[in-house]
Order: structure tokens, then sequence, then C-alpha cells
């Protein structure tokens, strides 16, 4: 059985012009050919958005990143992967820029672990000794090693999302 998938671009003014359209085999997701049709649709309209609307399944790293690095707005919500799991979220963690560390809700300290390039994300993690004597374990993680939280080589692209998120503008949108 062959199939496939229609993707469209669209001008998000009142008359809601479709600028661009694309028929891929259905294996091709809908999220994927975004930042391909944005180039396609500024190369040849000669047009410069401002931002880019669309629902979760396009707030992937790689578009939020790619539409900031074309400075386009990235207002599309990020999936919450925190509601997977019984443990505490990360965002209940304050990351430290200055010392390139995260802390913990009961202030211990996540050190930077390792950089995984291929993941593109940067592992800190507590000692494994910190975890297991707290308190809070049970509520913070199941691993014996300690709790681990990833930060993404573009958090900095992520963060200026989730910002706009919390904007009248971005929920108008």
């Amino acid at each position: 059985i062959l199939g496939y998938r229609d993707h469209y671009l669209v001008d998000g003014g009142k008359s809601r012009i479709i600028l661009s359209a694309l028929v891929t085999p259905a294996s091709i997701m809908d999220n994927t050919p975004i930042l391909d049709l944005i180039d396609w649709v500024r190369s040849r309209w000669k047009l410069k958005p401002r931002l880019a609307v669309g629902d979760a399944k396009y707030g992937t790293v790689p578009n939020i990143v790619g539409l900031e690095e074309r400075g386009i707005k990235a207002y599309q919500p990020a999936s919450d992967f925190s509601k997977r799991t019984k443990y505490y979220s990360a965002k209940l963690f304050r990351y430290d820029a200055e010392k390139d560390q995260y802390v913990c809700p009961h202030n211990q300290i996540l050190p930077l672990h390792s950089r995984r390039s291929t993941e593109q994300v940067i592992l800190y993690r507590a000692k494994a000794s910190v975890c297991n004597g707290c308190p809070l374990k049970t509520e913070c993680t199941g691993s014996k090693s300690g709790r681990h939280i990833f930060r993404s080589f573009f958090q900095e692209y992520l963060d200026k999302a989730e910002a706009y998120r919390q904007t009248e503008v971005y929920q108008k949108a």
C-alpha cells in the first residue's frame, strides 16, 4: 500500500494563503520538512517571516533551533516528557550557569558529568552517595548511580521558545 503526506506552509494573515505545498511518502513525518518549506518560501517569495506557529509535533529541537537560527521566533510547544515519570521534573532543578551545574530541590549539586555529542546533550549527575542518602530520593530518582539531568547543546534556543510560551502574543498566535 502506498501512502503519502501533504505538507503546507500557510501565511498567518487573515486570508490564510497557502504559500507552499509538498507531497512526501508517508514515512516522512509531518514535522520533518518545515525548515525546507520555510527556506523555499523565503527564497521564492522573498518573505521574511518573524514567527512560525505550529502544534507540539513541530516543537522539536531541530525545528526550534533551525527557526531561531533563521531569526524566526519558534511559536511551537515542546513535548513535556516530565509527565512520563513519577519522579521530580528536571524543571525543579536550578541551572547555575556560572558554575555549569544543576542544583536539586534539596540543594545538592549535579556537576557536569559528560558531553554526548551524538545526542547533542550534556549530562549532569549527582554523586550516588548523595542521592542514596537523601530523604527525597524516592520522589527524585530510582537510580542507584544518582540523579541525572540532560541539557541540550541548544538550551538557549529552547529557553527562548519557552519564554515565548509565557506571553500573550504566543497565546493569541
